[in-house]
């Protein structure tokens, strides 16, 4: 398990880009059993619809910054889903970032080794 503060840069956006955001933390998965991530004051983590692949929910703009907490459920969790594993499904998420904006994001992964 460990304690994490990650600092995702300001970046500038590139002569010739079409998008608004960039992605810092590609969509993925975590390894562990679960991740707590501190609600942050600039939005930027979004989370996968579980009933509709490549949908992502922007999470942080819907609660208040510093106050809440959101659970990411880790692949290792999915091994007490033995009879069902839908029951304990890891969460997809990622990182989208407005150019020119940075973020702190506070996170705590909690792991054992298996």
């Amino acid at each position: 398990s460990s304690l994490s503060l990650i600092h995702y840069f300001n970046l500038q956006k590139p002569e010739g880009e079409t998008l608004n955001t960039h992605s810092p933390s590609s969509t993925h998965t975590d390894t562990g059993i679960l991740t707590l991530i501190t609600c942050a004051s600039v939005p930027g983590l979004q989370v996968e619809d579980r009933r509709s692949e490549g949908t992502f929910f922007e999470v942080e703009k819907m609660f208040k910054p510093r106050e809440h907490l959101f659970c990411i459920l880790g692949r290792k969790l999915e091994i007490f889903g033995q009879n069902d594993p839908k029951d304990f499904t890891a969460t997809v998420h990622q990182v989208m970032l407005p150019y020119g904006m940075e973020r702190y994001s506070l996170l705590f992964f909690f792991d054992v080794p298996i």
